[in-house]
């Protein structure tokens, strides 16, 4: 019985569809990588944070949306990981984003998420 893919694969493949999402503006599918428990200091909670994706799309913050996840690097520990730098740039500008992902029962999800230049 072959072993599954490591956790640094499973938060690459988080990684990857949290990217695509947002370049989308697809907001369903960029909140199925987001946890019920996600938190920080801006938005409260996983609907606030739905309904801040939500109105950046609504003012044209996402137009033009480049995430660039080559060159973050991945930091776990247990259960938690952090993944930083991302450069995320779109029309309205660039800014830098960690993300804290914790491994939950249904595999690694973001709680949490830092924007530099916000």
């Amino acid at each position: 019985m072959g072993k599954g893919p490591s956790d640094e694969e499973l938060i690459q493949k988080q990684l990857v569809t949290w990217k695509t999402a947002m370049e989308a503006k697809d907001v369903e599918k960029v909140m199925t990588v987001y946890s019920e428990s996600f938190s920080n200091d801006q938005m409260a909670t996983k609907a606030k944070l739905k309904e801040f994706f939500l109105n950046a799309i609504d003012m044209g913050y996402l137009e033009g949306a480049q995430a660039n996840i080559e060159q973050a690097k991945k930091t776990i520990e247990g259960t938690t990981a952090k993944v930083y730098p991302i450069d995320f740039s779109s029309d309205a500008g660039q800014v830098t984003i960690e993300l804290t992902l914790t491994k939950e029962k249904t595999g690694w999800l973001i709680t949490g998420m830092n924007i530099e230049g916000l």
